[in-house]
């Protein structure tokens, strides 16, 4: 501590300085929200940076790298999109939309036949499988829609992304 301690006027002044930089330009954006988000501090991280020498968008490639890698990661930890993309090359039977208890029941079967563990118990544990990761690490892989079928279960259209183009439904 006694380098500190020699130091604190220094450190201080420093610090005073940089602050008076950065405050002023946190302050004239006010679009943060009282409860922050991580998109709300990297934009905080990005305004700091250019108050500090102009390193923004140094900051914001390190995050969009970084959230790339964050859905690289969830992808290959969910056994959804590998069990969909086998469904969608191997099963779908060319309905446009198909039923959650009829996906889990060809999903039994390529775990079955594969001798792999199926992750989910039932159709409705598959259905909220489904639900809970459409419009997060599944959209990266898929073009999913659904809508309402006779006797009010869900219908699932899945096309995997590089396919959608040319499957698209009206």
């Amino acid at each position: 501590l006694q380098p500190i301690m020699a130091n604190r006027d220094r450190i201080m002044s420093f610090l005073v300085q940089q602050l008076n930089r950065v405050v002023p330009l946190l302050l004239q954006d006010n679009t943060f929200t009282i409860k922050f988000r991580m998109a709300e501090w990297a934009r905080i991280a990005c305004t700091i940076a250019d108050a500090l020498g102009g390193r923004g968008e140094k900051v914001k490639t390190s995050l969009e790298a970084m959230a790339k890698a964050q859905k690289a990661v969830m992808i290959r930890a969910n056994p959804l999109p590998e069990y969909l993309a086998i469904w969608e090359a191997e099963y779908k039977k060319g309905e446009e939309y198909v039923p959650a208890s009829a996906i889990w029941s060809d999903l039994w079967t390529i775990s079955r036949d594969r001798k792999l563990a199926l992750p989910w118990k039932d159709h409705r544990a598959l259905g909220t499988a489904l639900h809970n990761t459409r419009d997060t690490i599944l959209k990266e892989l898929f073009e999913i829609r659904t809508k309402s079928l006779l006797g009010g279960a869900t219908g699932y259209w899945i096309v995997r992304k590089e396919e959608y183009e040319s499957e698209r439904p009206n």
